[in-house]
C-alpha cells in the first residue's frame, strides 16, 4: 500500500523520489547480551547506568513497554546526564536499550491520560523535563551515541535525533506516530523532520509512516548502519577507543560502520 502510494506522489512530482529502500533484507539476529553488564543490581529500575573507561552508559530498562519514556525516567537521566558533562574525566556518553525489542516506543501515554488534577500537573511536568532532556542532548559537550535498535518512536526518536551519532540495525523501526492520536509532531520534530530530503519529513509527520532498516540511514535519520551480528563488538570497540573526542568517534563509526551521510 505504502509502495503504491510513495510511486502516486511521486508522480504527482508532489513527493520527489529519494533514495531510500522500502523492504530490508532481514540479517542473523544477535545475542541480546550486553558487552558491559550495568552494575546494578535492580532489575526493577527503569534506567540503569554503567561506567566503563571515561563512557557513561544509559540502558533503558522497561522492557514490558518497550522502554516507554516516563517522567520518573527523564528524572534520572537528566541529573546524570549533566553530572557526566562537568565531571572532567567523562569522555563519551552513550545510550542504549537492555532489549532488543525497542530502543524507546515514545512517552508513557498512560500514566499521561489520567484525567484527575494529579494528571493534568504531570502532563505539564512531563513535557517540560522531555523538552529540557531533548534540548540537552542537542547541545550536548561530549560525544553522544545513541544506539536505535528496535522501535523507536515519538519519545524514543527525541532522545536520539538530536544527538550528533544515532546507530542503526536492519531491526531499527522509526515513526512519528503522534497525528494518529491529535497531536503534532513533538520531541523536535517540528526542527528535524523538515531538514530531511526530499519532503520525506512531511510524508513522515503527516502519515505516520514506519520507517525500517537502513532505510533510516538512508533518509538521515540514522547516521550509521550496524548488523546486528555486529552490534555488540562495535559496542565493545567503542569504550576502547583512545582520546575519545566528536572527531575520533567520527572517525571509528565511518570505519566500523556504514555510513551514509553524517
Amino acid at each position: 500500500m505504502y509502495r503504491t502510494l510513495i510511486n502516486r506522489l511521486v508522480s504527482l512530482r508532489v513527493y520527489p523520489r529519494v533514495n531510500i529502500h522500502l523492504s530490508t533484507p532481514k540479517l542473523k539476529q544477535a545475542s541480546s547480551k550486553n558487552v558491559q553488564q550495568t552494575k546494578s543490581s535492580d532489575t526493577n529500575d527503569e534506567v540503569k547506568f554503567d561506567y566503563v573507561n571515561n563512557t557513561g552508559i544509559i540502558l533503558l530498562n522497561k522492557p514490558k513497554t518497550l522502554n516507554a519514556l516516563s517522567l520518573s525516567m527523564i528524572h534520572q537521566i537528566y541529573p546524570k546526564m549533566k553530572e557526566w558533562e562537568s565531571d572532567g574525566k567523562t569522555k563519551l556518553v552513550i545510550m542504549k536499550s537492555t532489549t532488543s525489542k525497542a530502543f524507546c516506543a515514545g512517552g508513557d501515554i498512560k500514566a499521561l491520560l489520567a484525567r484527575t488534577s494529579e494528571g493534568e500537573r504531570l502532563r505539564r511536568e512531563f513535557f517540560s523535563e522531555e523538552y529540557k532532556l531533548n534540548h540537552l542532548i542537542g547541545n550536548y559537550r561530549l560525544p553522544y551515541i545513541a544506539i536505535i535498535n528496535g522501535i523507536t518512536m515519538g519519545g524514543g526518536c527525541g532522545i536520539s535525533v538530536h544527538g550528533p551519532f544515532r546507530i542503526a540495525t536492519e531491526t531499527t523501526t522509526i515513526a512519528m506516530p503522534e497525528t494518529a492520536i491529535g497531536l503534532f509532531p513533538d520531541v523536535g520534530g517540528s526542527h528535524f523532520l523538515p531538514r530531511l530530503p526530499s519532503n520525506l519529513g512531511v510524508f513522515l509527520g503527516l502519515t505516520g509512516y514506519r520507517l525500517r532498516g537502513i532505510d533510516n540511514v538512508h533518509a538521515g535519520i540514522g547516521t550509521h548502519f550496524v548488523s546486528t551480528n555486529k552490534l555488540e563488538e562495535i559496542e565493545r570497540k567503542l569504550l576502547e577507543i583512545p582520546n575519545v573526542n566528536h572527531d575520533s568517534v567520527k572517525a571509528f563509526l565511518n570505519q566500523h560502520a556504514n555510513v551514509v551521510r553524517i
